[in-house]
């Protein structure tokens, strides 16, 4: 005689706890595989900034100088010389293929020129202009925020252009934002950034500005200053485009003519102002002058305990949104003279 209870299968209440039970052990285990991801993520961020501060330690070798960081903003839209103003053959173009000028002639920044030095020299062999400024390089995005991605801005000048999440530091005199903005432009006009007035005292200076400097010229020591990190973005940024108001996409300005630029907003960011996580701006703040003007200045990242940086030894630290103002600013600068405790704040 057959038993009933083995051929009766499960009751519904049975049924419900077994799922109920499975959803509890996908609930529990959930945090911890994204917990995993995001460490793969942000260790290989931690990579690629190590491969590009070793690409300034190459850069150095062969050239005696650090890369510098480009002439004026969008200093790669044409490929003329008279766009940054330099009066030598004005209307000639300054990249050409395979042969390119000499530093004080080169108006794009610190990206472009370690290209060699991070195996993408064939890009400088691409004779169309327009075509390398459209080239994406994966070292160039932090994998926590996003894929390497251009700018899907039809209406705006840097439409296609690559992007990228690093920026070079450069510190400011005092911690006030505005005078942080100012500072960034040596608290000139940005268009006379080719005067040799400007006293740039990060490790990137800007192209023509200030004398050619090495590891020499680090006083503060290069362990000690830091030579680029994250920058903050957005998240309404991170797909290339931007937020939708009164008709149109919002460009976020650094964000938009992407590697390929100048001294912009684009490759160097200010340690005037403290970092912090990625975060939504509201619309109506969206690049408004009066608002959120220094976020455009600001570095930050997608991870939760702080921000990326490579100094100018080529470590790799992790530096808190907590970190003091003051303290962060002073890391950006290569030759302030003061001695600073980071140990509460970088890691």
């Amino acid at each position: 005689m057959t038993n009933s209870r083995e051929n009766r299968g499960f009751t519904l209440v049975e049924l419900l706890v077994v799922i109920a039970i499975i959803g509890t052990l996908v609930a529990l285990l959930l945090p911890a595989v994204q917990s995993a991801r995001e460490a793969g993520r942000r260790n290989q961020c931690i990579n690629n900034l190590k491969q590009i501060g070793q690409a300034f330690q190459n850069h150095v070798t062969n050239l005696k100088f650090l890369p510098l960081g480009g002439m004026c903003s969008w200093a790669g839209d044409d490929n003329i010389k008279s766009y940054c103003g330099i009066e030598i053959d004005p209307n000639k173009p300054w990249y050409v293929p395979g042969n390119l000028p000499a530093a004080e002639d080169l108006p794009v920044g610190w990206p472009f020129q370690i290209l060699p030095y991070i195996e993408e020299g064939n890009a400088l062999r691409e004779p169309d202009w327009e075509k390398v400024k459209q080239m994406a390089f994966s070292l160039y995005f932090c994998p926590s925020r996003r894929r390497p991605t251009h700018n899907i801005r039809e209406t705006d000048n840097g439409y296609l252009n690559g992007l990228m999440d690093y920026a070079s530091a450069t510190p400011s005199k005092t911690l006030d934002e505005w005078q942080a903005m100012k500072d960034f432009w040596g608290n000139r006009p940005q268009t006379d950034l080719l005067s040799k007035d400007f006293k740039f005292m990060g490790m990137v200076v800007g192209t023509k500005s200030c004398s050619r400097i090495g590891f020499n010229d680090v006083k503060d020591g290069t362990s000690k200053t830091l030579l680029l990190s994250e920058k903050f973005l957005p998240l309404d940024n991170y797909d290339g485009g931007g937020l939708f108001y009164n008709g149109s996409i919002l460009a976020f300005e650094g964000d938009d003519r992407g590697w390929s630029d100048g001294w912009d907003f684009d490759i160097v960011r200010s340690t005037g102002v403290p970092p912090k996580r990625d975060e939504a701006v509201p619309a109506s703040e969206y690049n408004q002058a009066s608002l959120r003007q220094s976020d455009r200045i600001r570095f930050g990242s997608a991870h939760s305990a702080g921000i990326n940086g490579v100094f100018g030894d080529g470590a790799v630290r992790t530096i808190s949104y907590d970190i003091d103002p003051d303290v962060f600013n002073k890391l950006g600068n290569r030759n302030d003279g003061q001695t600073v405790d980071t140990s509460q704040w970088v890691n």
